[in-house]
């Protein structure tokens, strides 16, 4: 950045007001915020406060990227797809839901973690590590663990811009998490990507269409969304969902994604700032395909590395077509030389006419870049170049079963919500929303009792698993379903059935029908 720019660092502890008086002083038109951290600890809002220009969402917002499960729960108000999950404060009870997940889940702090505090488990032993390292060690400063079920496939990052209103599309890339090749090993912030992902292009179409309801969404509940929408989808054999959303560009997608911009990104960003990004045509890109490669030490993600000479970085930035970012390194003040000054030291890019020219060119130059302890990926970017004329169209739309369970899911979360509403609301709007829910609850009852995955509709190498995984997650669902009407019976709803539908107790099951024979009266339910 020296070499482009004035770099001017706060002095002490980088907080909100210090940027802010560095941008009153130094006369900053646009203050463009990158790390997370900030975003979720209201710099935007302290921006704005002082009347200063600042692109990025404000604090209640950034809990898209800041709390997981705040993130989920707007997913499933707006009805966006996304793996099953329930949060946690207590390992036990955390514990007992990954065991209904065959211990196959995802298990990650609901704060910001650095891209490190996502642990991907297949079996007990890794579960109880991952429970440990974030409840009681609390390494990532949560107190607050998401589980989620594990799901299989490609995945694939999508951009778009928002003023709030207007949602503005930004291409994607694909990242690569894990440490080592073949996706082995920890996950990580990002050690490689490229752009475009072309293969993957019903995700992209998926991505996209989830944008515009939930900016509309979170508008309408009071937290209008100003800045970059990232989107993890994965394409899975049940059909693309979203994993999650965070509120900036990505490391190391935006490598590639800005080296392919042939547009003016200052004038989309000052655009989506001042509410006018609908007068802002759709970004125009490079031909050329973008791939990068980030160097870190051996030692990442567990440790970091500062001081260490970089050497070749003046003849690898000479090769054409090649631009390498740097992401910890800094001076040192008695040579001028680069060292380094962190985990993931340099991301070096290369554009190509076709993916393959654009990795060659990349490696090319990582080839000449050297320091003690240097790692790097070597397949980034080989399942595209290896799968794309392999990719199974059926695979594209979900089955209707699973659309279907999906479906009943988002009802009984919804339903759930209500119920735990009203426990704190005035009693007497309990016979009214009871009025609404039994009908819900009996559409629910009856859509669940035939639901089952024709095999034909699955791959046949997983026919037999997702069958499996269907039924248990239908099981699941009707237990969350009984649970539900456990607890309409409580005194207080109880009184409310009575009231609305003039039933004595012993009529309850038949006011609430379980076993679908028939439906509430239409004209009381």
């Amino acid at each position: 950045m020296a070499e482009i720019a004035t770099c001017i660092v706060p002095e002490g502890l980088e907080t909100a007001e210090k940027f802010a008086d560095i941008a009153e002083r130094e006369h900053v038109d646009l203050t463009i915020v990158g790390p997370e951290t900030l975003l979720v600890e209201g710099i935007v809002d302290h921006f704005q406060e002082r009347g200063l220009s600042v692109f990025g969402p404000t604090a209640a917002a950034a809990r898209l990227e800041g709390s997981k499960t705040w993130a989920k729960a707007v997913m499933r108000r707006v009805g966006i797809p996304t793996a099953e999950w329930q949060s946690f404060t207590d390992r036990d009870t955390a514990r007992v839901y990954a065991q209904t997940l065959n211990w196959r889940c995802a298990v990650k702090a609901d704060g910001l973690a650095a891209g490190k505090g996502s642990f991907v488990c297949t079996t007990e032993e890794q579960v109880d590590d991952a429970l440990n390292v974030l409840l009681a060690e609390r390494r990532y400063h949560t107190q607050v663990v998401l589980i989620e079920e594990l799901l299989d496939g490609q995945e694939v990052s999508v951009f778009a811009f928002s003023d709030g209103r207007t949602v503005l599309p930004f291409g994607a890339a694909q990242d690569h998490k894990r440490a080592h090749d073949r996706d082995k090993g920890p996950n990580t912030g990002g050690m490689g990507a490229y752009s475009p992902v072309e293969h993957m292009h019903v995700a992209l179409e998926f991505a996209v269409r989830v944008f515009q309801p939930l900016v509309d969404d979170l508008a309408a509940s009071g937290t209008p969304y100003v800045g970059v929408l990232y989107a993890g989808a994965i394409v899975t054999d049940m059909g693309p969902k979203i994993l999650e959303f965070n509120c900036r560009l990505g490391d190391p997608e935006a490598e590639v994604l800005l080296c392919r911009l042939d547009s003016d990104l200052a004038e989309i960003l000052l655009a989506a700032t001042s509410g006018q990004l609908h007068k802002v045509p759709k970004p125009t890109w490079s031909q050329k395909d973008a791939l990068c490669v980030v160097i870190a030490t051996d030692t990442y993600p567990a440790s970091q590395d500062f001081g260490t000479p970089i050497h070749g970085l003046a003849e690898a930035e000479r090769l054409p077509d090649v631009r390498v970012f740097h992401a910890g390194t800094m001076r040192d003040p008695s040579t001028g030389g680069y060292v380094t000054a962190g985990g993931r030291i340099l991301t070096v890019t290369g554009l190509g006419d076709g993916l393959e020219e654009a990795r060659s060119r990349a490696y090319d130059a990582v080839a000449l870049i050297n320091f003690d302890r240097a790692y790097f990926r070597h397949d980034i970017g080989t399942k595209a170049i290896g799968t794309a004329r392999a990719w199974n169209p059926e695979w594209r739309q979900p089955p209707t079963w699973e659309v279907q369970r999906s479906n009943v899911s988002l009802a009984i979360g919804r339903i759930a919500d209500e119920l735990q509403e009203l426990q704190s609301e005035d009693p007497t709007k309990i016979p009214e929303a009871l009025e609404r829910l039994s009908a819900g609850l009996y559409r629910i009852r009856s859509t669940l009792q035939p639901a089952a995955p024709p095999a034909s509709r699955v791959p046949n190498e997983t026919s037999d698993k997702s069958r499996s995984l269907a039924s248990d997650r239908l099981a699941h669902l009707e237990a969350e379903f009984d649970d539900i009407l456990d607890r309409m019976g409580e005194p207080d709803s109880l009184r409310a059935v009575m009231a609305v539908f003039g039933a004595r107790p012993h009529e309850f099951g038949t006011t609430v029908r379980r076993d679908g024979d028939r439906a509430p009266n239409p004209d009381k339910a």
